[in-house]
C-alpha cells in the first residue's frame, strides 16, 4: 500500500512541490519554536506570564468570547503553544 502511495506522489509534480514546501515549513517552524523557548528560558518569571496568558485564553474560550471560527482556533493554538513552552523548558 505504501508503495502505491509513493508512486502516486512521484507522478504528481504539484503534490511533490507541496510536500517539499510543507517539509521546509515544518523544519523552519520547529527552529522558530526552539528559539522562542530559548529566549523565554532566560527570562526570570516567564512561567507566570505564560500561565496568565493560558488562563485568559481559557476564560475567553469558555465564555465564547470570539466572533469567528478562526478566532476560536487561534485561542486554542495559543493555549497549546503556551503550555508546550512551559512544559519543555
Amino acid at each position: 500500500m505504501a508503495h502505491r502511495v509513493m508512486e502516486r506522489i512521484r507522478r504528481n509534480p504539484d503534490l511533490v512541490n507541496e510536500l517539499q514546501e510543507m517539509t521546509l515549513f515544518l523544519a523552519n517552524h520547529n527552529s522558530i519554536l526552539t528559539s522562542i523557548k530559548a529566549v523565554f528560558s532566560s527570562i526570570t518569571g516567564f512561567e507566570e506570564v505564560i500561565c496568565n496568558i493560558v488562563v485568559t485564553c481559557v476564560s475567553w474560550y469558555d465564555q465564547k468570547q470570539y466572533l469567528l471560527p478562526e478566532e476560536k482556533y487561534t485561542i486554542v493554538k495559543v493555549i497549546a503553544l503556551s503550555i508546550s513552552i512551559v512544559i519543555v523548558i
